[in-house]
């Protein structure tokens, strides 16, 4: 059996799919990159979003969403989350 040397706890630690570990810095360029429609701003040259609200979107989806889960779409899912928050 493939689990025979792991304890129960090593099972579900297989079994729940959880990836840990840190994020590579992903930052406000690389969204307005993607989405260059959330970089607009208004008659007196204001970001429409100001940028204290998307640095948190962007704080927000690191917090929730791994690298190590999505590996090569990561930042496809990262600009995904943040534009539709």
């Amino acid at each position: 059996m493939i689990y025979s040397d792991m304890d129960v706890f090593g099972i579900i630690a297989a079994a729940s799919n959880i990836r840990g570990g840190q994020n590579p810095d992903y930052t406000k360029d690389d969204f307005l990159a993607m989405y260059p429609q959330f970089g607009a701003k208004d008659a007196d040259g204001n970001p429409v979003i100001p940028d204290v609200v998307l640095e948190a979107w962007i704080k927000l989806a690191s917090a929730s969403l791994s690298e190590k889960r999505y590996r090569d779409h990561w930042k496809v899912v990262m600009g995904l989350f943040i534009a539709h928050w």
